[in-house]
C-alpha cells in the first residue's frame, strides 16, 4: 500500500511515509515476555477484579471453575 501511489488514500495522508504505528508487538514476543515472567492471568484478573470493582459488585465471588450443568 505504502509503494502503490495510485491509491486515493495518498491524496488524504501526505505523511503517509513519514507516520508509522509502532505501538503493537509481535504477540509471540509478548507471550514469551509474560511466561518469562511467570504472568498468571486468572491472578491479575483477581487483583485487578478486587481493586476496580464497583461496590455494588463487591463480594461476588470469582468463578474459575465450570459450575455444574454447564458441560
Amino acid at each position: 500500500m505504502v509503494n502503490n501511489h495510485r491509491l486515493p488514500i495518498h491524496n488524504d495522508m501526505s505523511e503517509l511515509d513519514k507516520i508509522r504505528l509502532r505501538s503493537r508487538n509481535p504477540s509471540i514476543k509478548t507471550a514469551k515476555e509474560l511466561h518469562g515472567a511467570d504472568f498468571r492471568l486468572l491472578d491479575s484478573s483477581k487483583e485487578y477484579w478486587e481493586d476496580k470493582c464497583p461496590s455494588r459488585f463487591q463480594g461476588i465471588p470469582c468463578i474459575t471453575e465450570k459450575p455444574p450443568a454447564f458441560d
